[in-house]
């Protein structure tokens, strides 16, 4: 059986750092290994991030319109065949904005910043297009890129550990 050079050298190395070291019984020992390891997978998943957005002088004006849009999306999602417990709510925020008067040095209440987060774990990248397409069309202001990754990532992190 052959020992790959890199092996080798560690246990070569090893075993002189520990023939140094054995006459001194107050100097701590320390062994430190560090590897590379590199596997490759086809994605089969992706995590689609979005927001609903909504700026209103009403708050319940603003909050009506996140969630008809939040609400019309999830049904256009299910059209396509993802389950709802692969979409998420993560975040909301509701905030007022003010406009600064310069001349008398305060703040008037403008509106309400509404937002929702949606994160979609989609599992058949054939119809990430249409999702994305879908959450436009249904009124989502904001969808970032698609995080890819693989149903099979512990699998693989225990692959590439070997």
């Amino acid at each position: 059986m052959k020992l790959p050079l890199n092996i080798l050298f560690a246990a070569i190395l090893l075993g002189l750092s520990g023939a140094a070291f054995a006459h001194s019984e107050e100097t701590s020992r320390l062994v430190s290994v560090s590897g590379e390891a590199e596997v490759t997978a086809i994605p089969d998943r992706a995590i689609v991030n979005m927001s609903v957005e909504s700026r209103n002088r009403e708050l319940p004006a603003a909050r009506d319109q996140v969630a008809s849009v939040a609400a019309r999306f999830i049904q256009l999602a299910e059209q396509l065949g993802v389950p709802k417990s692969q979409i998420q709510t993560s975040q909301q925020t509701v905030r007022p904005e003010y406009e600064w008067i310069k001349s008398s040095r305060e703040r008037r209440l403008t509106g309400y910043y509404v937002s929702r987060q949606l994160t979609v774990d989609l599992r058949d990248l054939d119809k990430l297009g249409a999702l994305m397409e879908r959450a436009t069309a249904a009124g989502v202001n904001n969808v970032s890129p698609p995080q890819l990754d693989s149903s099979r990532r512990k699998e693989l992190h225990r692959e590439a550990l070997k």
